[in-house]
C-alpha cells in the first residue's frame, strides 16, 4: 500500500497489464535502512550532548526520493512516466528473453553501438546489424517492438548457457535469470559467500543474504536471522526499561504483549 501511495505501482509492470508493483513490500524494505541511520545519528547526538531526539519518518518519505528522476522529469517537462516492462530509458535493447529451455531466460542490456553490433553477430541478426541507423540509441528505442521480436526469435532456439557465455565474451552485459535454487549455486554468489545459514529461534536456522559490503578494518557480518515476534520483550522490559518482576508480570497478564 505504501509503495502504491508513493507512486511506484504505475512505473513497474507491463504497459498492457495491471500494475505489478516493485519486488516484495518495497517500502517495508527501504524504510528500516533510513530509520536505522536516523537512530544511530540520534544515539550519537545523545552521546555528545545528553539530549534525546524524536525521529519522525514514514515509509513514503523513505522511498519516494528513489523516484527523483521521474519527479524531476515531470517538473521540467510535464512528462509522466508509466510502466514499460523491462525496457530502460538509457539502454536499448534492454530486457529478458526466452531460450530453448523451459523457464530458461536470458537478461541482456545494450549500452552502445559496439555492443549492439556484438549482439547482432551473436544472434545472427544480419539485417539489423547492417542497418546503420540502429547504431544510434534513439533509433533502437523507436524500433524496440521489432527489435525485441527479432531477438526473441533468435534466443528461443539457443541454450541459455551458450547465450550467456557468448554474449559476455563479446562484451554484452548478459546473465541467465536465476531462480532461488540456482542463485544459491551461482559461482559469483558462492565466491562472495552471499547466502549464509544463521540461527533463527522458531526454526533453529535460516538461510539469509549476507552483507554486500567488504571492509578491511570493520568487516560487516550477519550473525542471526530476524527475531520472532516478541522474542526479546522480557529483555527489553527487564534490562533496558528496568521494570521489576511484578510490573512485568502485570504487563503480560494484561495481554499488552500480544
Amino acid at each position: 500500500m505504501a509503495a502504491a501511495l508513493s507512486g511506484f505501482y504505475d512505473l513497474t509492470g507491463w504497459a498492457d497489464r495491471t500494475p505489478a508493483g516493485p519486488y516484495l513490500a518495497y517500502t517495508d524494505a527501504v524504510a528500516p535502512r533510513l530509520m536505522l541511520v536516523s537512530l544511530m545519528a540520534a544515539l550519537e547526538h545523545r552521546r555528545k550532548t545528553g539530549e534525546g531526539q524524536r525521529i519522525d519518518i514514514s515509509q513514503a518519505e523513505a522511498a519516494i526520493h528513489l523516484l527523483a528522476p521521474a519527479v524531476l522529469d515531470y517538473e521540467l517537462s510535464g512528462h509522466i512516466w508509466h510502466r514499460s516492462g523491462n525496457r530502460d530509458l538509457q539502454f536499448s535493447p534492454h530486457g529478458v528473453f526466452p531460450t530453448q529451455e523451459h523457464e530458461g531466460w536470458i537478461a541482456l542490456s545494450v549500452r552502445s553501438s559496439s555492443e549492439w553490433q556484438s549482439l547482432c553477430r551473436v544472434l545472427g541478426l544480419v539485417d539489423l546489424g547492417r542497418d546503420l541507423e540502429l547504431n544510434e540509441h534513439s533509433a533502437r528505442r523507436a524500433a524496440e517492438d521489432s527489435i525485441e521480436a527479432a531477438i526473441t526469435a533468435a534466443t528461443e532456439g539457443l541454450s541459455v548457457a551458450h547465450l550467456e557465455a557468448e554474449l559476455i565474451a563479446q562484451g554484452v552485459p548478459a546473465h541467465r535469470v536465476l531462480n532461488s535454487q540456482a542463485a544459491q549455486s551461482d559461482p559469483q554468489f558462492l565466491h562472495r559467500n552471499h547466502f549464509i545459514e544463521v540461527p533463527h529461534t522458531p526454526t533453529g536456522s535460516m538461510v539469509v543474504e549476507n552483507t554486500r559490503f567488504r571492509f578491511s578494518r570493520t568487516p560487516g557480518r550477519v550473525d542471526r536471522a530476524g527475531p520472532a515476534l516478541g522474542e526479546h520483550n522480557f529483555e527489553v522490559l527487564k534490562e533496558i526499561l528496568a521494570y521489576d518482576d511484578d510490573k512485568i508480570a502485570d504487563i503480560y497478564a494484561s495481554l499488552a504483549m500480544e
